[in-house]
């Protein structure tokens, strides 16, 4: 009888401990799963958005590339003295006539030359080229023909001036002049321009002394992550043939 009474008390410890195990590991697994899950689905937002971004961005070039002539410059005016213009469009532009006679086709990051007269004549048209000469995002070479076009107070989006903001000591500074050049980031074209052009900076080094603090203030006010549009970038320039 003690015999069995042994082997009883051992099934019974047996089955006890048998039981707890499985208990432990499955109490956070759920939290886990939701964190992973919330994770994903906020990386899959933020890579939409980008996109989004671009689309629009190649949008805007082909309004450009499509739109009509409005009508017929019986007269060429201006002179055939050249000028430099250059483009800090990701997707680049298309400056055309409103005739169809001066088609100027710009890549980011590229500078052509072209005339004073074929400038007068993109200038006519409705699509408000002069606004991205405003804006920065298209620019003369040469400053003094925003005065001779009477565009007045342009931004200027160059590469030093851009670096110089982003590596302000100050932050606050940094996020005064994001707003003001942005229009409290409804101008869209901008934001886009800063966004691509800031990425493309720190992918080829020239933001190595960029301080943390600026750098998440940057992303929390454009709304991007920087990691983001520089694998953004790399799929684009594939996709459109933009290298």
């Amino acid at each position: 009888m003690e015999e069995k009474d042994v082997k009883a008390t051992e099934v019974k410890a047996t089955k006890t401990t048998t039981r707890k195990a499985p208990a432990k590991t499955t109490k956070t697994a759920p939290k886990e799963d939701g964190e992973l899950k919330a994770k994903l689905e906020q990386a899959e937002r933020e890579k939409q958005e980008m996109m989004e971004m671009l689309k629009n961005l190649q949008s805007q070039v082909d309004s450009m590339k499509n739109q009509k002539p409005q009508y017929i410059i019986q007269q060429q005016g201006g002179s055939d003295t050249p000028c430099e213009i250059g483009c800090r469009l990701f997707c680049g532009a298309v400056l055309t006539s409103p005739s169809g006679d001066v088609e100027i086709t710009l890549k980011h990051g590229e500078e052509v030359e072209v005339t004073v007269r074929e400038m007068n004549e993109v200038f006519r048209s409705q699509f408000g080229y002069k606004k991205m000469f405003e804006k920065g995002v298209l620019y003369f070479v040469d400053p003094e023909m925003y005065d001779h076009f009477k565009i007045r107070n342009p931004i200027d989006l160059s590469e030093d001036v851009i670096v110089e903001h982003l590596l302000d000591e100050d932050y606050n500074r940094m996020i005064k002049y994001l707003s003001t050049i942005t229009n409290d980031r409804r101008d869209d074209m901008v934001c886009h321009t800063i966004c691509y052009n800031t990425a493309m900076l720190y992918s080829k080094g020239k933001l190595e002394n960029w301080a943390y603090a600026n750098r998440v203030n940057f992303e929390s006010y454009m709304k991007v992550k920087v990691d983001d549009v520089v694998a953004t970038i790399k799929r684009a320039k594939d996709l459109l043939d933009l290298n």
